[in-house]
């Protein structure tokens, strides 16, 4: 299996190394908005706030899907070469969402194992998304009750 070589092993923990970053970004989205809600109940200026709320979702949602994209792409290149993904990728002329499903159906009928590790992908990127969100939650509610306590 790829994630086992050596580079599989490199991409995995920048994987992991990059899920820091999307945790805090989704618990400064969540505090922002937070505070933003409770300044537009008061009355006060609220609309920089929003705007600030929507560009930290973007970010979070963007940075969320080139992490995934890219470990996704790591698998690929190790199991088929770089030459051979590039070329595929091009010729579907479709987004990494549609690419992964392809690659799922078409390992489905040629590659048993290349399906046993899109499916193990699939699974720890989900698995990373929901510990990423309790922790951002987690963090969020923590910075909140910390500003409204002091």
């Amino acid at each position: 299996m790829w994630i086992f070589s050596p580079t599989g092993k490199k991409a995995y923990l920048e994987y992991l190394r990059n899920l820091t970053p999307q945790a805090v970004l989704l618990s400064l989205f969540l505090v922002v908005g937070v505070t933003t809600q409770r300044n537009y109940e008061n009355g006060d200026i609220w609309w920089t706030g929003w705007i600030s709320c929507t560009l930290l979702m973007l970010m979070w949602l963007l940075s969320f899907y080139a992490n995934g994209a890219i470990l996704y792409e790591g698998i690929l290149e190790g199991r088929f070469g770089i030459s051979r993904i590039r070329r595929y990728q091009g010729h579907l002329k479709r987004s990494s969402l549609r690419l992964v499903w392809t690659t799922l159906v078409y390992c489905l009928r040629r590659h048993r194992l290349m399906t046993l590790e899109i499916t193990l992908f699939i699974m720890v990127t989900s698995m990373a998304a929901i510990i990423t969100l309790l922790a951002g939650f987690s963090a969020a509610r923590t910075l909140l009750s910390a500003i409204k306590g002091g």
